[in-house]
């Protein structure tokens, strides 16, 4: 009965050990393929998020976001959206003012993070010179307590808008 037992416990422990063994072994990996994913990764430097590749002095209006959409975050979206195609329609046509949808998740997107310091999703006017050099930004923080006002967020991007747009044709 003895050796029965200590069968089972050698066999126990050993089945331990292996499995200790092989979970090391896996974490070993992840991390691997971890540390070479960080080196795929493209430098900021290297993606001109602060310049644009539509050449032209031009508006941006940047919904920010990433994978996940919270209900405010698509209702942000919508206004933005409504107010821009509705309101500034014969800017959007001359190609005076641009409306961007972008995923900052996706990696040619995440360097707007840094650009326009942004943590969640985000409502951002973004000025580019001629050149398509960005010359001055503002991120829209408000919409978040607007989100739920329809009228009041139209109101805020509209004054938003209006400055950014009188000082892009130097008045």
């Amino acid at each position: 009965m003895r050796l029965w037992r200590f069968r089972l416990k050698t066999t126990l422990g050993a089945g331990l050990l292996l499995f200790g063994i092989i979970s090391l072994l896996a974490a070993g990996m992840d991390v691997a393929r971890d540390i070479r994913a960080m080196n795929d990764v493209v430098p900021i430097e290297a993606t001109p998020c602060a310049a644009s590749p539509e050449r032209g002095n031009r508006l941006f209006v940047y919904v920010l976001h990433g994978n996940a959409h919270c209900p405010t975050c698509e209702e942000i979206k919508r206004l933005a959206l409504e107010v821009v195609t509705s309101d500034y329609a014969s800017r959007l046509g001359k190609g005076e003012l641009l409306f961007r949808d972008v995923n900052v998740e996706e990696r040619e997107n995440g360097c707007f993070i840094e650009t326009f310091q942004i943590f969640t999703t985000s409502l951002v006017l973004a000025r580019y010179d001629a050149s398509g050099a960005l010359t001055e930004w503002k991120n829209l923080s408000d919409v978040w307590e607007l989100a739920s006002n329809p009228a009041a967020f139209r109101t805020y991007l509209q004054d938003e808008l209006d400055t950014m747009l009188r000082r892009g044709n130097g008045s």
